[in-house]
């Protein structure tokens, strides 16, 4: 079906990004109207409430979901489909990016600045088929999961995104509070021990941090994995070892410059599956979601799942 004949159901997160929607709600409904687009409108309350609220939309028949918010708010839709009692393939997703770091619309490059262009995409974008990373761990004893979209990881940007979560709503989700977490976490944040397992390799070294990447950025612009596809049915992971404190500053310049995996600590690899067997500090983050999990953790990819709305000419990506 063309997008132009599809019906969306809108799943709008009102506390997102840098700009809350109610500020913005007239300029979202004039651009809607514009392009033509049926769209029923739903509104989150609180966090985590996207995942059941997606569920019971399919139950009720929706197939087409568009997200206005962040990227939390899109990982929680995506759990939604993934723990929903239909094909993932029937749902096509798409995103009106309103959020703090809005990685996975820059990754496609879709307008992160303004909203009509955004919307536009539901009428004359490209529809993509594509991949969805699952990490599953340990949690109290019992065993838990979490899909993602864009990008997880562990050690280093944990302990960023942990103080990143402490002033972001003081000062109303700006971006450039994640770098500079990552300037004040630089300097207190030391490696572990850590296990790994990946392409028929075991390696038990000191680790810094490490991204895994569906998408190639987090943070609000910072490229981990600058080569990754959303689908290539391979997830990219950027490993940093252990750093002396005059390499940590050298990676945080390589960071803040797109350069990081030419810092010589840094490993980079592809892989279908990433196992964390043991871990000094094991909490995880998934698409910016802190879970304190226990090994042993494993990182996962789903080739070509679910259907999402991106630019014409990049469904390649």
């Amino acid at each position: 079906m063309s997008l132009k004949l599809k019906k969306w159901v809108a799943i709008i997160n009102p506390n997102a990004g840098k700009v809350a929607v109610q500020s913005e709600w007239i300029h979202i409904q004039q651009a809607f109207a514009k392009y033509g687009v049926v769209a029923v409108f739903v509104f989150t309350e609180e966090a985590g409430q996207a995942i059941p609220m997606t569920k019971e939309l399919i139950r009720e028949g929706y197939r087409n979901i568009a997200v206005i918010g962040g990227d939390g708010t899109l990982n929680e839709v995506v759990n939604g489909v993934m723990l929903s009692n239909v094909d993932p393939k029937e749902i096509t997703l798409a995103v009106i990016p309103n959020g703090t770091g809005n990685d996975w619309a820059r990754h496609w490059g879709i307008d992160i600045e303004n909203y009509e262009n955004a919307v536009a995409l539901l009428v004359n974008g490209d529809v993509c088929s594509i991949d969805i990373g699952k990490c599953t761990y340990m949690i109290e004893g019992r065993p838990g999961e979490r899909y993602f979209l864009n990008t997880a990881g562990m050690g280093f940007e944990v302990k960023v995104l942990q103080k990143t979560d402490k002033v972001k709503r003081m000062l109303k989700g700006h971006s450039r509070i994640y770098g500079l977490s990552v300037l004040y976490n630089a300097m207190f944040t030391r490696s572990h021990n850590m296990t790994l397992a990946y392409n028929g390799n075991t390696v038990t070294k000191k680790i810094f941090s490490f991204n895994v990447g569906n998408g190639r950025y987090s943070g609000g612009g910072f490229a981990q994995n600058p080569t990754a596809s959303a689908t290539d049915g391979c997830l990219d992971v950027m490993i940093m070892s252990e750093l002396s404190l005059k390499k940590v500053f050298l990676g945080i310049k390589y960071l803040f410059t797109s350069r990081l995996l030419k810092h010589p600590s840094v490993k980079s690899i592809r892989t279908e599956k990433l196992v964390v067997s043991a871990a000094e500090k094991p909490y995880v983050e998934v698409d910016g979601v802190v879970i304190p999990s226990s090994c042993p953790v494993t990182f996962s990819v789903a080739s070509q799942v679910i259907n999402f709305v991106v630019p014409q000419n990049s469904s390649k990506k």
